[in-house]
């Protein structure tokens, strides 16, 4: 068994892994105190062949139908989403609201929207500059 320390064990590392492949055992220490141990990795016993569980894992015939439970916890009690609002929909929601209400939520969306994607800068600083009382 030999022994190095740490620095010659990084001056001579390809040395050592070539000792050690070759058969030999190298311990590395620190101050005298040995460390670790430098171990040769087996060789691997070649490919496995495909196919070696055929016949022996078998699924049943209703593995993959849906599972109606885990589909309710998904989509709010409903078997399948709902579909999307058409255009239609939202104007008739929109119904008695004023334009003013109307373009002010529109932006108030967009710029949520921007705040999330990041795309509004200074947006957030300029909240709290404004929010923050005035020192005397």
């Amino acid at each position: 068994m030999k022994t190095v320390n740490i620095h010659l064990a990084k001056t001579q590392l390809s040395r050592l892994i070539a000792e050690v492949v070759a058969g030999g055992d190298v311990v590395i220490a620190k101050a005298g105190k040995p460390l670790v141990r430098l171990v040769a990795v087996a060789a691997s016993q070649g490919s496995r062949p495909l196919g070696s569980l055929a016949g022996r894992v078998v699924e049943p015939e209703d593995c993959w139908t849906a599972d109606t439970e885990v589909e309710a916890l998904f989509h709010d009690g409903e078997l399948e989403p709902g579909a999307p609002h058409r255009v239609a929909e939202r104007a008739r929601a929109d119904e008695g609201v004023s334009e003013t209400t109307r373009v002010a939520k529109r932006a108030l969306k967009r710029s949520a929207k921007e705040m999330v994607q990041g795309t509004v800068k200074g947006a957030a600083t300029q909240t709290v500059k404004r929010a923050a009382p005035k020192k005397p």
